[in-house]
């Protein structure tokens, strides 16, 4: 529970540098900047420390996608979550999680897998079965613009 509490204390803190910096527009931008950082890495390197300290932790795994997601850091979230997938292969939230980090790698077919495999652990997932209406969509849309492109 504590690492928890430091993890939403971490993500807060990163959060208001992160508004802080926005907000101002002086040189305090910049150490704003530098603290957003120190905290990211060390918030990292906690979920790291977790992770090896409980290997077999799934959701160690989960909270590090996540964060690395929260980051803009698709490809080392996709690392983490089939790292989590591989401890907990029947957790369909690990697969809607997946499938968002290959959306943001513009990695439609895989994303498309990852869902498909949620719902077929839980068909009710309301988040799986938005990501897909939403997979779909895009899919359309895509599909439009290059028949238009085409003509």
């Amino acid at each position: 529970m504590r690492s928890m509490q430091r993890l939403l204390l971490a993500a807060g803190a990163l959060l208001w540098a992160e508004v802080g910096m926005a907000a101002d527009a002086g040189g305090a931008a910049s150490k704003a900047a530098t603290d957003t950082a120190a905290v990211a890495q060390r918030l990292e390197a906690d979920l790291e420390a977790q992770i090896a300290a409980h290997p077999e932790d799934a959701a160690a795994y989960q909270r590090l996608a996540a964060f690395y997601l929260g980051r803009h850091r698709a490809r080392e979230a996709i690392t983490a979550y089939q790292e989590a997938i591989q401890r907990d292969p029947e957790n369909p939230r690990l697969f809607v999680g997946i499938a968002i980090a290959y959306l943001h790698r513009q990695a439609h077919a895989q994303a498309k897998a990852m869902i498909d495999r949620a719902l077929e652990l839980d068909p009710g997932l309301a988040n799986a079965r938005k990501l897909d209406a939403y997979l779909a969509a895009k899919q359309k849309t895509l599909a439009e613009a290059h028949r238009g492109l085409s003509r």
